[in-house]
């Protein structure tokens, strides 16, 4: 008679924890639907929240930050910079609480350190052991299948998060809006943090200047 003793907790980690790490799926803020358009003279602003998915959104939760995509028109005849003559705010007039793109970044970023915590797994041995008809021990194997599981996963991990990661700051560098020109008659795209726990509308406004 054979019996197999697997360390059940061990291999049921590795099935959940080995797809722990997600893949960054990219926004593209130009083909997003967006919603409502709200104007201010002679520039129009459309957002649109949830823009993240798996690990990036769960982490935009738990931070109390919202990644927020905006579409801006600006039909004048002069350039405005976001952040400085063209500010957004809430519609009910109160100020937004912006996080620059290095501090919305490292707030959502996946840590892919912590995936090497999974060589902790490489103790883990797959046992196999023989009895005879009367249930007298014959042989016992150990096979050290940590050895490979445990450095696999987090090797796995690692660098599928890295590669996320690098993806993800990649497009918040590519549509980074703080003190951008929005050109006359133009339309821009971009990419902004906000310190919230809510999804409240959001509206432009100009400052205007006698200069």
């Amino acid at each position: 008679m054979k019996s197999i003793n697997i360390k059940i907790l061990a291999i049921l980690s590795i099935l959940v924890l080995g797809s722990c790490a997600s893949r960054y799926s990219e926004i593209e803020p130009e083909s997003l639907p967006y919603g409502s358009m709200n104007k201010n003279k002679d520039i129009a602003m459309q957002f649109q929240y949830r823009l993240l998915s798996k690990k990036y959104a769960s982490k935009e939760k738990n931070k109390g930050l919202k990644l927020v995509a905006l579409k801006i028109l600006n039909n004048s005849d002069k350039s405005y910079f976001f952040g400085e003559d063209l500010r957004l705010t809430y519609n009910d007039g109160s100020p937004v609480v912006f996080a620059t793109t290095d501090q919305t970044y490292d707030m959502l970023k996946q840590k892919s350190g912590f995936y090497f915590l999974y060589l902790l797994l490489s103790p883990t041995k797959f046992t196999t052991s023989r009895s005879d008809q009367y249930g007298n021990m014959q042989t016992t194997n150990n096979i050290p299948i940590g050895l490979l599981i445990g450095p696999g996963i987090s090797l796995l991990n690692f660098f599928k998060a890295k590669n996320a990661n690098n993806s993800f700051k990649a497009e918040l560098d590519k549509y980074e809006l703080f003190n951008k020109e929005i050109p006359a008659g133009k339309t821009v795209y971009g990419l902004v943090g906000i310190k919230s726990t809510q999804f409240k509308e959001l509206k432009a406004e100009i400052e205007f200047s006698d200069n």
